[in-house]
């Protein structure tokens, strides 16, 4: 007992000669007591910095118990990785309470959470600026470089979470896609692209367009892997590009959000938008609400751009539902009056007025009229028929319904 306290003692002395004496008393002692008294309390006890004493306590180890070759000699190794990277971020205060305050920490990592906690040590050091630094540690405790890059991604959605990146949200976004596009699994690049996008869902502008540019990245990542299949028909391909219309679609309502966002329409915009996926519907209750806040022609195209629907057909939609209405007229006349293309839809208005359809009611076809009759500023010398001829037939109808 007497010269396994001298070896403990020697291996965890400050004395010159530490070495010379340890293997000196070391040889004396019977090897599984030697391993057990290293691996219970040296190893625990010794500087978690010191690489050089804890490389030569687990050769120490390794002479006296062969079944511990393959843990030490990964020690071993795992120590000349750390050797050669400098730490990103100073201790913690958990790392300084449980080994101390040394001044090798500022620079290093300690060994044994290294070996006993990988992933949580990783996760603590890693910046895109460390990420590539950190592969080769990584390797040696056996995390594969995409699972580092999740947990970067991961890291970067907290903190932007928590406070807003100090680089532009265009910066911002390539620095995700950096990370994602180094990815080797292509699946999980995709569900890494689909989780920045998900997870910058904010009224914040800024993450916002890094919300739009993560959704143009995962959809581009799917078309490569619809690539991958080359035409095959399966089922793994059916839902790469199921996922591919998802990604579509929510692209499209990050766009028109963040515009509706810009425009102070979010909130109430984001309660409408929730009521229907069809982007008629959306166009509908969108112009609605513009309409209450006179704002129909001001946005009303720029939301059919963003909603990939024809502005013409979806205004065309909009009139030919309201002129059926009664007092609608001034509606209609702002439809027109807005359009980017007012000729076609006062000549549908006019081809209605004039149909020779009996179901075309009366008040339908003075709505219709007077809807045209409101814009004729605009509208006055695009049409085939005269303005006065226009107002006649408007008033005859008029006529008409208070006759009625």
């Amino acid at each position: 007992e007497s010269k396994l306290a001298l070896a403990e003692g020697a291996l965890l002395s400050d004395r010159p000669d530490w070495e010379e004496l340890t293997l000196t008393v070391v040889d004396e002692l019977a090897p599984e007591l030697t391993a057990q008294m290293v691996q219970s309390k040296v190893l625990l006890q010794t500087n978690a910095y010191n690489y050089d004493r804890i490389r030569f306590i687990l050769r120490v180890l390794k002479h006296t118990d062969s079944s511990l070759d393959e843990l030490c000699q990964r020690g071993i190794v795992l120590l000349q990785v750390l050797a050669g990277y400098k730490r990103a971020f100073p201790p913690t205060e958990d790392e300084v309470e449980k080994y101390g305050e040394s001044t090798l920490a500022q620079e290093r990592l300690p060994f044994h959470p290294v070996l006993q906690q990988p992933e949580k040590v990783v996760f603590q050091e890693l910046s895109e600026a460390s990420v590539e630094k950190l592969l080769p540690l990584a390797e040696c405790v056996d995390l594969t470089s995409d699972t580092v890059r999740q947990h970067l991604i991961d890291k970067m959605l907290v903190q932007d979470q928590q406070q807003p990146a100090s680089c532009s949200p265009n910066e911002r976004l390539a620095q995700y896609e950096r990370v994602i596009r180094c990815v080797e699994n292509i699946e999980l690049s995709l569900q890494l692209a689909e989780k920045v996008a998900e997870s910058c869902l904010s009224s914040n502008l800024a993450l916002q367009s890094v919300r739009i540019g993560a959704f143009k990245m995962a959809i581009s990542i799917a078309q490569q892997w619809t690539h991958l299949f080359d035409g095959a028909q399966c089922p793994e391909a059916a839902q790469v590009q199921s996922r591919h219309k998802t990604l579509s679609d929510g692209m499209m309502r990050a766009e028109l959000c963040a515009f509706l966002e810009k425009h102070e329409f979010g909130d109430i915009a984001a309660e409408l938008l929730e009521q229907s996926s069809e982007p008629m519907v959306a166009f509908r209750l969108l112009n609605d609400l513009f309409t209450r806040h006179n704002e129909s022609g001001r946005l009303l195209d720029q939301v059919a751009s963003l909603l990939r629907v024809s502005s013409y057909d979806a205004r065309r939609s909009l009139l030919l539902e309201a002129v059926k209405a009664p007092e609608e007229t001034e509606r209609c006349g702002a439809l027109v009056e807005h359009s980017t293309d007012p000729r076609r839809l006062a000549d549908d208005l006019i081809e209605l007025a004039y149909s020779e359809q009996v179901s075309v009611s009366t008040s339908t076809r003075c709505n219709a009229l007077g809807a045209v009759l409101r814009c004729c500023h605009i509208v006055e010398g695009l049409c085939d028929l005269p303005v006065e001829k226009l107002q006649k037939r408007h008033t005859a109808y008029s006529l008409s319904l208070i006759h009625i």
